[in-house]
C-alpha cells in the first residue's frame, strides 16, 4: 500500500498546476506555504496541510511563521484535523488547570465535530453585517 500511496504522490507532484504569476509556493514535507504578496489580507495567503505529531506543533507553527515572517503578510492557517484537535485539547486542558470554569471558541461546520467530542455544544452562530452606504 506505501508503495501505491508513493506513486500517487508521484503523480500528482508530477502533474501539479503551477503557480499563477506572483504566487509564491513554498512546500516542504510537513506543510505547504502560498503567499500571493500583492494580496495584503489573509486568504490566499496560507499555511496548508500542516502534518506533524501534536507535540510537534510548536516546533512546525515557528518554523513557518519563520518562513513567512520576511514577507510581512498576514496569513490562515489550515489545520489537520489531528492537529486542530490536539491544539483544542491542550488549550481546554490549560483553561481547566487554571480554574476557568467555561470556555468558548468560535468553530464552524468542520469544527463541530471536533469541538464536539471534546465536550463542546454549539449555543450559536456569528453573523457579520457589512454598511454599504460609505461605499
Amino acid at each position: 500500500m506505501a508503495a501505491v500511496s508513493q506513486a500517487l504522490v508521484e503523480f500528482a507532484n508530477h502533474h501539479r498546476a503551477q503557480p499563477a504569476p506572483g504566487i509564491e509556493v513554498i512546500v516542504t514535507p510537513r506543510y505547504q506555504i502560498t503567499l500571493q504578496p500583492d494580496f495584503p489580507i489573509a486568504g490566499p495567503n496560507n499555511v496548508s496541510w500542516i502534518r506533524c505529531r501534536p507535540r510537534e506543533v510548536d516546533e512546525v507553527i515557528r518554523e513557518a511563521r519563520a518562513t513567512i515572517s520576511p514577507h510581512h503578510l498576514p496569513v490562515t492557517w489550515t489545520l489537520d484535523p489531528g492537529i486542530y484537535r490536539a491544539l483544542v485539547a491542550a488549550r481546554l486542558e490549560i483553561a481547566r488547570r487554571a480554574g476557568v470554569s467555561g470556555l468558548a471558541v468560535w468553530g464552524g461546520n468542520m469544527s463541530a465535530p471536533i469541538l464536539g467530542r471534546l465536550g463542546f455544544e454549539t449555543v450559536g452562530w456569528r453573523r457579520f453585517y457589512l454598511d454599504t452606504t460609505t461605499a
